[in-house]
């Protein structure tokens, strides 16, 4: 038998590269000027997008705070744009993410053709790999909703890094592995002041290698009511996005509009954060929101607020959110699913 070295020497000398512990040949990539990496997906309204092509891109929020609403969003632009996506729910159902596409444009013959549903209800085997292999073929985009109950599924603890990598070793790597773009959707520590990013072990942050964004919730919105959401920047390993936004940790980068007031749509428009600073408050408005409440002989609902004050619809909505963050407006359950509206204390311009 060949001493072990001179045996490595053989191989060298054949070009035998036996497994990936061999150096790659990084001619085909030098002076590359194909930009595979840019961001493709989710587009605001200015042209530019925000999730990296063929890379692990993450949105982390609270519950009920829109995270599968852009991302459905996403999957429309993606399927209109000529691409396949598919779908694996750990969370929801298929009923209501098909009333949701639908809302949102999709048509029937899209859903079928271009959209693949998945809910798995057992482990990563050697046979249902295959499966996942066969439905994965083709994708653009591949959403998992969400990360925790994913890796819960799989028997694998999210609050723990081991565990984290074991899983984005297995479905992760295999979406990446044929060039489609991830994107995960997770949940946010209960107080996010004492935790960055998606809740559980620090290593899902580790493991994004596209970007990462948190959802802040300026406006609740649902069934029958509009609202707006804030998508701030968490992450940003390959560079392209921190051009377009200010310094900072978690520097905001696009607003969300999501207004459902028609049962039968829903229109979601995700728009640069404007040249404004973030100090910037629409308090004329404020004003004009919060006498039309005092004078309101019932609480009104956010649709009677929108319908009854003159102002841009959005900049009517932000002037909402701030009041009631303020602690100028209470905002209380009403029959439907409406959100109603009360007075605390008056807001006026020229007293703040």
């Amino acid at each position: 038998m060949k001493p072990v070295l001179e045996a490595a020497d053989d191989a060298l000398a054949e070009g035998d590269r036996r497994s990936s512990w061999r150096a790659i040949d990084l001619r085909p990539f030098l002076h590359s000027t194909e930009e595979t990496d840019a961001p493709t997906f989710l587009r605001r309204t200015d042209g530019r997008a925000l999730l990296y092509a063929g890379k692990r891109n993450e949105i982390h929020a609270p519950y009920e705070s829109g995270k599968s609403i852009v991302a459905a969003f996403t999957a429309v632009e993606v399927i209109r744009a000529g691409g396949k996506v598919v779908w694996l729910d750990f969370e929801d159902s298929p009923k209501s993410l098909s009333a949701r596409l639908l809302a949102l444009g999709l048509t029937d013959a899209e859903a079928v053709s271009a959209f693949n549903y998945i809910q798995p209800a057992e482990p990563l085997t050697a046979a249902t790999e295959l499966d996942l292999r066969l439905e994965l073929r083709g994708a653009s985009l591949v959403v998992i909703d969400a990360a925790n109950e994913a890796m819960a599924a799989a028997g694998l603890d999210p609050n723990v890094n081991r565990d984290i990598a074991a899983w984005y070793a297995k479905v992760p790597r295999l979406v990446t592995g044929i060039e489609a773009t991830l994107l995960v959707l997770d949940h946010v520590a209960k107080d996010p002041q004492q935790q960055r990013g998606s809740v559980g072990g620090g290593h899902k942050q580790a493991a994004i290698d596209g970007a990462s964004f948190r959802v802040e919730v300026m406006t609740t919105f649902g069934r029958g009511s509009a609202g707006l959401v804030r998508l701030r920047l968490t992450k940003d390993r390959q560079g392209y996005l921190r051009g377009l936004v200010g310094a900072g940790k978690e520097p905001l980068i696009a607003e969300i509009a999501i207004d459902g007031t028609d049962p039968e749509a829903l229109v979601v428009e995700v728009r640069p954060p404007g040249e404004r600073s973030e100090e910037w408050r629409p308090t004329r408005l404020m004003e004009r929101v919060s006498r039309w409440v005092e004078d309101a002989p019932e609480p009104p609902s956010q649709r009677e607020i929108l319908e009854g004050v003159r102002g841009k619809r959005d900049y009517v909505i932000e002037a909402i959110a701030e009041l009631l963050h303020g602690g100028y407006l209470k905002r209380t359950p009403g029959e439907r699913g409406a959100h109603l509206h009360t007075s605390e204390r008056p807001f006026r311009e020229g007293e703040v």
